[in-house]
């Protein structure tokens, strides 16, 4: 990190912390969160991976399998080689060619269809979470809910505001499926 971004990270902090503190402090019900243990211990984060390491071990057999097949494919070809001539050779060359770049097409489309289907699972998680905060904060009269990580900008809270658990509660009792 140059220091040109450390510098504007620190001034962002305590811009951030001021305008909390300014804004609400002892005025407005706030709380915070742990995003990281709010994730790990959410279930719809754990089905959600669990749906997708499914997915993608599904998806990485069916690769496996094209892989396995082109591999015999050279095989047989390199067996054959010495009695083909050269009309035959072309021929097959041309075969193993483009059976070789359907599996790396296969391979570049299997990568991206879990980058996709990640990217759905986590929007539909992250949108769980949001909606349940959103509930939780208006029921619970909360002005303000912040959330925190190891590397994230809340540089002190009192873990009397630490509302992780209460939410980790009721968003897995509340919690239908992805």
């Amino acid at each position: 990190m140059n220091k040109l971004s450390i510098i504007t990270n620190v001034i962002s902090l305590i811009v951030i912390s001021l305008f909390l503190y300014t804004n609400y402090a002892d005025t407005n019900k706030v709380g915070y969160v742990d995003n990281d243990q709010l994730l790990l211990k959410y279930k719809g984060y754990s089905e959600a991976q669990d749906e997708y390491v499914q997915k993608e071990q599904q998806w990485q057999a069916n690769l496996d399998t094209l892989e396995s097949d082109l591999k015999k494919a050279f095989i047989e070809f390199k067996e054959k080689h010495p009695s083909l001539n050269s009309e035959e050779l072309a021929r097959e060359e041309q075969i193993l060619q483009y059976r070789k770049n359907n599996f790396l097409q296969a391979k570049e489309k299997f990568q991206s269809n879990l980058d996709q289907e990640n990217a759905r699972l986590m929007t539909v998680v992250s949108n769980q979470i949001e909606a349940y905060i959103n509930e939780y904060a208006k029921t619970e009269n909360y002005d303000v809910i912040v959330g925190i990580t190891d590397q994230g900008n809340v540089l002190y809270s009192d873990m009397n505001k630490n509302i992780t658990e209460e939410l980790l509660i009721g968003l897995n009792g509340s919690y239908e499926g992805i």
